[in-house]
């Protein structure tokens, strides 16, 4: 990747260098490439190329702002359309004393996004020192790696960013949109104060740590479906969506709904959808459910109350197929001639008897 670092402190040099050892092609942006300084900065680092700012920024795809604050909210100002580069902003916006400038309701990336025509501004980089952005490993901790949080509004730039920040051996974590900038500035200070004025060291880092969760079982099983359709219920989410295999289809024959929804994410967006159109009043009581193999049915009875007033109600059973101890494909038959083809004399109480037989009646159905 094409990157333009702006700056040649030890922040831009340690991202700079550490992505040229990584294959990327980087250019420092300075303002006076002829002064000494700059020389001897490219004298101890072979390699290492400069430009004037202007330069580096039109021959790159990522320009970094490794540079002060203010300095950082002047020249992406002063550069015009960006064309849609990234801008990564490694900033701080600190001021006397060792306090931020703006906070909580605003954010310097977000000063420096509005500063920033046609950039897609990412937050990174900017909650731990350049010591650590120079070397990131910290053995005898079971190959646990400091974490770099990212932040910005386009999630393709955001994971570009991420990309970078694993090429420098970090564990990246994509927060989401850039107004998170709001706390990764002011969690920059829980590592900079200690460093500045408490003489802790600059050797520590931050971490995310995850817990392992116990492995889901080889077999989904009635219980497992009953709990799906609590959780529903709950607008548990999270819970449906782990149950949910990522190449998951879903269909619903017969019914108004029509069509199939493939991919666990789509399907979560509708379950969702649904439930928000019902003001999270949806609620199913589940009959009972049975599992064969690798196939299992429930039957339920639904029921909300619609924003435009009343009651909706329906009866329903689906059909379900698993891989890998997840839901893989899944067929919801509501109240519709479908489900009348599969219990004639009204759906029973209790499973019925032959739960195969039922299955494959089902499938021939489809």
């Amino acid at each position: 990747m094409k990157i333009a670092v702006l700056g040649y402190g030890n922040v831009a040099r340690s991202l700079g260098i550490g992505w040229a050892k990584k294959g990327h092609s980087v250019l420092f942006g300075v303002r006076e490439p002829e002064k000494q300084s700059v020389k001897a900065f490219l004298s101890a680092n072979p390699g290492a190329r400069a430009r004037p700012i202007s330069e580096a920024i039109d021959e790159s795809e990522l320009i970094t702002l490794a540079i002060p604050y203010e300095a950082a909210k002047a020249t992406v100002e002063s550069a015009g359309d960006l064309g849609g580069k990234i801008v990564l902003d490694c900033t701080n916006p600190i001021g006397p004393g060792l306090k931020l400038e703006v906070g909580h309701t605003i954010s310097g990336a977000e000063e420096i996004a509005r500063r920033a025509v046609g950039g897609l501004v990412v937050k990174s980089f900017n909650t731990t020192g350049w010591e650590n952005l120079e070397d990131s490993s910290y053995p005898g901790y079971g190959g646990h790696r400091p974490v770099m949080y990212v932040c910005g509004d386009h999630d393709e730039a955001n994971r570009t960013v991420c990309a970078l920040a694993e090429d420098l051996g970090f564990e990246s974590c994509n927060w989401g949109p850039l107004e998170g900038a709001r706390y990764l500035e002011p969690m920059a200070m829980l590592w900079i104060i200690p460093v500045r004025s408490k003489g802790h060291g600059q050797d520590f880092a931050f971490g995310l740590f995850k817990r392992e969760r116990e492995a889901r079982p080889a077999k989904v099983t009635g219980d497992d479906l009953k709990a799906f359709y609590n959780a529903f219920s709950g607008s548990d989410f999270d819970f449906m969506e782990r149950m949910l295999h990522p190449h998951c289809v879903l269909g619903f024959p017969g019914s108004s709904f029509g069509g199939k929804t493939v991919g666990r994410k789509a399907i979560m967006n509708l379950f969702k959808g649904i439930q928000q159109i019902m003001d999270g009043t949806l609620r199913f009581e589940v009959d009972w459910a049975e599992v064969v193999g690798d196939r299992g049915v429930v039957q339920f009875y639904t029921f909300g109350i619609p924003p435009q007033g009343g009651r909706y109600q329906n009866r329903g059973a689906a059909i379900y197929r698993f891989s890998d101890g997840m839901i893989i494909d899944f067929q919801d038959y509501l109240d519709t001639e479908i489900i009348q083809a599969f219990w004639p004399n009204g759906q029973p109480s209790e499973p019925p008897d032959n739960i195969e037989k039922l299955l494959s009646k089902a499938e021939r159905l489809l």
